[in-house]
């Protein structure tokens, strides 16, 4: 009975450890995107990138792969080498296996940045609204947000 208790015990242990390590890497990631030279990167990329992509296309062209394979490696490689700096025993490996243990659980900006990485739809679609923006073709928000003058 004690060995099983003992197990058990240290099961526990190991899943509460991998839970902080998980919490951890997520906080350094959110420090990491937060960065000036994070952002530089991303809108650098962006900005020489998106005349690529045209809204107004009904296909995918074959040169949008090659720019989102060339994202993915740009980002993921300053990711790593942030996280590396940050917790030395950092393991992407480890953490991309995580990462999809918890994917349903998983909401936010953070996680859908990391998501771009790896899923070209929304890759795709963060390419062609930064395109439409820059072209001036967003929606009209006019309306959306009323005042109203309390009484006082």
């Amino acid at each position: 009975m004690e060995l099983n208790q003992s197990a058990d015990e240290e099961e526990n242990i190991h899943s509460h450890s991998e839970a902080n390590s998980f919490d951890t890497i997520i906080g350094e990631i959110e420090d990491i995107i937060m960065d000036a030279s994070f952002r530089t990167l991303e809108r650098e990329f962006v900005e020489r990138h998106c005349a690529l992509f045209d809204p107004a296309s009904e296909e995918n062209r074959l040169e949008w792969m090659d720019v989102f394979r060339e994202y993915g490696r740009l980002l993921e490689g300053h990711l790593d080498s942030q996280l590396r700096q940050r917790l030395p025993s950092f393991s992407m490996d480890q953490f991309l296996t995580q990462l999809a243990e918890r994917r349903e659980e998983l909401d936010g900006d953070i996680f859908d940045l990391l998501l771009s990485f790896s899923d070209f739809s929304s890759f795709k679609e963060m390419m062609l609204d930064y395109r439409r923006f820059k072209d001036g073709n967003v929606p009209c928000l006019d309306g959306i947000i009323t005042s109203v003058q309390l009484p006082g």
